[in-house]
């Protein structure tokens, strides 16, 4: 799944079953597990940084954008 704007996004979500707020959160989710100190996967910070540059394409307001 790969989207670059908030309605590519929400289709994404349609397609997915997923209202969009419980799959913007589960994507968060998913960036702050991979980067846990635990998790041994050879790609977990390329793993995040996909997750929070997709999160940060459908950032909405300043609180929601990366400073």
């Amino acid at each position: 799944m790969k989207f670059s704007n908030n309605a590519e996004f929400t289709q994404a979500a349609e397609e997915l079953s997923y209202q969009p707020d419980e799959l913007h959160r589960d994507l968060e989710l998913l960036a702050r597990l991979n980067l846990e100190a635990k998790l041994k996967s050879p790609t977990k910070y390329q793993d995040a940084e996909i997750l929070i540059n997709q999160l940060d394409a459908i950032a909405s307001t300043p609180l929601s954008k990366p400073s």
